[in-house]
């Protein structure tokens, strides 16, 4: 198993709180560097405030070139899963593309899941997909 470089930091923060820049700042993230951002396996547990909070904090990042890689599924997914909360609400964001794009962020690549899963694994997963954007 490998190891995260000595670089690496984790940040203890409840996300759908205003302040998570803040707690990034304190930690060593400078916003003015280029940063990945991997949102993965989150939105879709969250509440539609918490989303909201979530992505007004990361629309405050000024730098474009900070790329965020984020996973959404589809509705009946969402229906499926044993984990997942089946609030009587729908999924939220319905369209995440949409939704970061009226927020300041800039798609740059949208796909299927399934479009690498299929070709590595040999595995298909065609309701979820993932997102890689960037702030304006």
């Amino acid at each position: 198993m490998g190891s995260l470089p000595k670089e690496a930091v984790y940040v203890e923060a409840n996300v759908t709180e205003r302040g998570l820049i803040e707690r990034l700042k304190r930690s060593g993230f400078v916003p003015n560097e280029k940063s990945a951002f991997i949102i993965e396996g989150l939105i879709y547990y969250l509440k539609p405030k918490g989303v909201d909070s979530l992505f007004e904090e990361l629309a405050q990042i000024p730098l474009i070139g900070n790329l965020f890689l984020i996973d959404q599924i589809s509705e009946g997914m969402r229906q499926n899963s044993p984990d997942l909360d089946k609030r009587k609400t729908p999924l939220y964001p319905a369209d995440l593309a949409i939704y970061l794009t009226e927020r300041g962020f800039s798609i740059r690549e949208y796909f299927s899941l399934g479009d690498p899963t299929e070709r590595y694994y040999g595995k298909s997963y065609p309701e979820r997909w993932w997102i890689i954007a960037a702030v304006k």
